[in-house]
């Protein structure tokens, strides 16, 4: 009898064992390339528990990618300079369906048609949302970028170096913001501020020597702009082309043409002129 129940218990023994052994193992970690952030060098046995919400389920965002929605073609048209077609393609869109990125969509639309209030106004309610939400500055960084590139076109330029200087707290040193404020200080006639901002800059960045630095000749080209050199700014755009090639150089020269259209220039600061409205 006893040697029955040892019998027994040793078979149990067996059974128990690679349970136990399993629980030891490590488990595997999938490619977390896409995980988020807090999941990632996480093994699935970590997974923390879902957090369940018991408010109204919000509908997801668009697939802003996807072709045939409202967003993609407002970004067709947009980059068609069809803006009144672009506006039409994301007008009407329920709120709750636009994302970070339909809403700067949005203001580059309505800056292009000169509706700088509009634009504003809807910028400055999403930022309050982030805000609210307690969002990290680098969330909040794209859409103060667009805020200052429509008071940029604008012309405000005192308002829109405001928030350029906010966003380069958190991204120092960044080519194109740097390009920007200096647009803002040539506007303000600070051209000392703007060759200072303009030394900053390199053609050249050792750590990341693919990266375009088309913004070192943009800047070059705008304070010689200013100061009446307008050879010599045709000269540094032309290097830019060379080295970056047309699409990367007509991207910069959008903006740059916006302000310094040459037989129209201001004779201080060389920004064009807002045109008087009739």
């Amino acid at each position: 009898m006893n040697f029955r129940w040892l019998a027994l218990g040793l078979i149990f023994a067996a059974c128990i064992s690679p349970m136990h052994a399993q629980d030891k193992m490590p488990v595997p970690v999938e490619d977390d390339t896409n995980a988020p952030p807090e999941m990632r060098g996480h093994s699935a046995g970590d997974t923390p528990p879902p957090i369940i919400n018991h408010g109204p389920v919000s509908p997801a965002p668009p697939e802003v990618s996807t072709p045939g929605t409202p967003y993609s073609e407002a970004m067709v048209a947009y980059k068609a300079g069809d803006y009144d077609k672009a506006f039409a393609a994301i007008e009407g869109v329920d709120p709750t369906m636009q994302d970070d990125n339909f809403i700067i969509l949005e203001a580059k639309i309505l800056a292009e048609l000169k509706r700088y209030d509009d634009g504003e106004k809807l910028l400055k309610e999403r930022i309050q949302i982030r805000e609210k939400q307690q969002a990290k500055p680098a969330q909040t960084d794209p859409l103060l970028t667009d805020l200052g590139d429509l008071l940029l076109h604008k012309r405000s330029f005192d308002r829109s170096a405001k928030f350029y200087t906010v966003v380069l707290k958190d991204q120092p040193n960044e080519p194109d913001l740097t390009l920007k404020l200096i647009y803002c200080r040539i506007g303000e006639n600070d051209l000392r501020g703007a060759d200072q901002l303009a030394t900053t800059l390199s053609p050249f960045d050792p750590k990341n020597p693919y990266d375009d630095h088309a913004a070192y000749y943009f800047a070059r080209a705008a304070l010689a702009q200013s100061l009446g050199r307008a050879q010599d700014a045709e000269d540094d755009i032309q290097q830019a082309r060379t080295n970056y090639g047309v699409t990367v150089t007509n991207r910069y020269l959008k903006t740059y043409l916006h302000f310094f259209t040459a037989p129209h220039a201001d004779a201080k600061s060389g920004i064009a002129p807002t045109p008087v409205k009739p």
